[in-house]
C-alpha cells in the first residue's frame, strides 16, 4: 500500500496589506501556529511540518532550513519590535490606537480545515491577535484570492515533480498576469528564478532553489505548515506500479501508463 502526498497546504499573507508587510509580523504569526500539535491531534501523525515551497523528497529542498516553530512569547518579541502592544490591556494588540484585527479566509467543506483554522484562531487570541475566520465558497474565495481582496487565506496547492516557483514567486507575476497573489518581491530571489529556468546543471540549479528556499522562508510571503498523506491500495496483480517519492503514484511520467496486468 504505497504513501502519496497530498497537496501542501499554506496560509497566504497578502503583501499588499499594511498590516502583512513587515516580515517580522508574518514571522511573529507563523510561531503562533502549533504545527505539532495540528500533525498529532489533526493527522494523528501522518504529516510532516514543512518549511518552503519544496517537498522533502524533493532536489530543490534544502535540508539545511527549519520548520517556524510554535513559540508564543517569541511570536510577542517580534510583535513588540513592530510596535504592536497591548497598550490598553484588553488583551487585544494595538497600535496607533488600532487594534490588531486580522481575517483568515478559509474554504468551506474541509472538517480538517475547519479544526485547523480554530486552533489557529485561538493561539492568536493568546498572544492578542483577534482573528476572524471567514468561510467563503471555494470559487469566490480563488476570485477574491486572485483579485487581492483578501488579508489572509488558508490555500492547498499541488506541487510540480519539477519545481519551478516562477509563477507564484517572481515579482511579474502578480494578478492578473500571474499567481504570485501574495504580492512578493524579492530581487535576488528573481534574480534565482529566472538563472534556474534556464540552467541544465541540475546541481547548479539545485543551489539556486536552495538559497530561494532560505530567503522565502525567513520571509515567510507563506507560512507553509504541513504536508498530509494518504494512501493507495494497489492490487497484486497490478505490474509496473513505481512510487515517486514526494509525489505519489499520478503526477509523473510515465505513471499508470506503465502499469498493466498479465493476461493469465
Amino acid at each position: 500500500m504505497p504513501q502519496r502526498a497530498t497537496p501542501n497546504p499554506r496560509i497566504a499573507w497578502n503583501g499588499r496589506n499594511p498590516l502583512l508587510a513587515d516580515k517580522r509580523i508574518r514571522r511573529a504569526l507563523a510561531m503562533c501556529i502549533p504545527i505539532e500539535a495540528v500533525i498529532q491531534q489533526l493527522y494523528h501523525g501522518t504529516a510532516r511540518a514543512m518549511t518552503g515551497p519544496f517537498v522533502p523528497d524533493d532536489f530543490a529542498y534544502n535540508p539545511t532550513v527549519s520548520a517556524i516553530r510554535y513559540d508564543p512569547d517569541g511570536a510577542r518579541q517580534l510583535f513588540a519590535a513592530a510596535g504592536w502592544l497591548d497598550s490598553n490591556k484588553d488583551g487585544i494588540l494595538d497600535k496607533g490606537g488600532k487594534p490588531f484585527q486580522l481575517e483568515l479566509m478559509i474554504m468551506n467543506g474541509s472538517q480538517a480545515t475547519n479544526q485547523f483554522a480554530q486552533m489557529v484562531q485561538a493561539e492568536m487570541k493568546k498572544v492578542g491577535v483577534d482573528l476572524e475566520l471567514a468561510t467563503i465558497e471555494p470559487s469566490v474565495a480563488v476570485q477574491r484570492v486572485l483579485s487581492g481582496s483578501y488579508q489572509s487565506a488558508y490555500l492547498a496547492f499541488d506541487l510540480d515533480n519539477d519545481p519551478d516557483p516562477y509563477n507564484v514567486l517572481h515579482s511579474s507575476q502578480w494578478p492578473p498576469r500571474g499567481q504570485n497573489f501574495v504580492y512578493y518581491r524579492n530581487a535576488e530571489v528573481d534574480r534565482l528564478i529566472g538563472l534556474s529556468r534556464n540552467e541544465l546543471n541540475r546541481s547548479k540549479r539545485r543551489d539556486m532553489y536552495w538559497r530561494i528556499h532560505e530567503i522565502v522562508s525567513d520571509e515567510q510571503p507563506y507560512t507553509w505548515t504541513i504536508q498530509v498523506s494518504s494512501k493507495w491500495g494497489v492490487s497484486k496483480r497490478v505490474r509496473g506500479v513505481e512510487l515517486s517519492r514526494g509525489y505519489g503514484l499520478f503526477r509523473w511520467y510515465p505513471g499508470v501508463l506503465s502499469w498493466w496486468i498479465p493476461r493469465d
